[in-house]
């Protein structure tokens, strides 16, 4: 992943077409915003990649202004990526290539299911090879855990989220545990920060939806949060949940609560487990049980 400063000779390489490459623009709201690279290693002409079998695709994405940075768009652009790679039944692999020393890169792609498979140089560059199989792709969502219980299924936002979740923070039985009820414009808001939370810190606030319906209504969001306040139980990770009144006293925040407890000392992101202890804070809803 890369922004502002790289040093990719841009005009020459945009004016040349190849049938081993796809070049995609993203944008957001009709603004461009960054830049996609799809290619087929084996077919490559300069062989960067090597001897590659045809059954891999290798991936660069690009994002040019730096204030688009942080909010989870370049893990939108690479879920997308991902898809429209995989839709490729042949395919079965995807390479990547940060800089050795580009950190940030690493816990990015890792976060995204890619696994490390060795350093080596590419072209003048001192890179760090990972690779994401489709069978590890298929577990996750664009790269963030699915976790499922008998009645819910946790799993990535999605934009048809937006409008019930409005509907859950306007009401007055939510907002009475809250300061205030949100309007639309600062629920989307909250909504926006939750998915980049993802991309940041590898965990967040699932989506919610009932899987024990037929329509699979989507309730709320359960999950993991870097507590921000000053309290003598922080730093931690602590567990939330926010649920639409109709769905309450049915213990689904509890249910989902264990669930997503053992995801944070079980199966933390990249093999890591979350920065700061885990703890589970009560809310006026209910409580999640020992």
């Amino acid at each position: 992943m890369a922004a502002i400063g790289d040093d990719w000779d841009w005009e020459s390489e945009l004016a040349q077409q190849a049938p081993w490459r796809e070049q995609l623009i993203a944008e957001v709201e009709g603004r461009p915003i960054g830049f996609v690279q799809i290619l087929d290693p084996a077919l490559e002409e300069s062989h960067y990649w090597g001897d590659c079998p045809s059954d891999l695709r290798a991936i660069d994405i690009w994002i040019g202004d730096e204030a688009d940075l942080g909010r989870g768009l370049g893990t939108r652009m690479m879920q997308l990526a991902l898809e429209r790679c995989f839709a490729d039944t042949a395919v079965e692999g995807i390479l990547v290539d940060p800089l050795a020393d580009n950190y940030r890169a690493h816990r990015f792609y890792e976060r995204l299911g890619f696994r490390f498979l060795e350093r080596r140089i590419l072209g003048d560059d001192d890179s760090a090879v990972y690779r994401l199989d489709r069978g590890r792709w298929r577990r996750t969502e664009g790269g963030i855990r699915v976790l499922e219980t008998g009645r819910l299924r946790l799993r990535p936002w999605c934009d048809e989220d937006l409008v019930p979740f409005a509907e859950i923070n306007a009401d007055e039985r939510v907002a009475r545990y809250l300061p205030s009820r949100l309007t639309r414009e600062e629920s989307d808001l909250l909504a926006e920060r939750i998915r980049a939370g993802f991309d940041r810190d590898g965990f967040g606030l699932w989506a919610a939806e009932r899987r024990d319906d037929p329509s699979r209504p989507f309730i709320g969001f359960i999950g993991l949060a870097v507590a921000t306040i000053a309290a003598p139980f922080t730093p931690c990770v602590e567990i939330g949940w926010r649920l639409a009144p109709a769905h309450w006293g049915l213990g689904l925040a509890t249910e989902g609560a264990r669930a997503v407890l053992r995801y944070a000392f079980e199966e933390p992101p990249s093999g890591r487990a979350p920065a700061a202890p885990a703890r589970a804070l009560p809310a006026p809803q209910g409580r999640v049980e020992p």
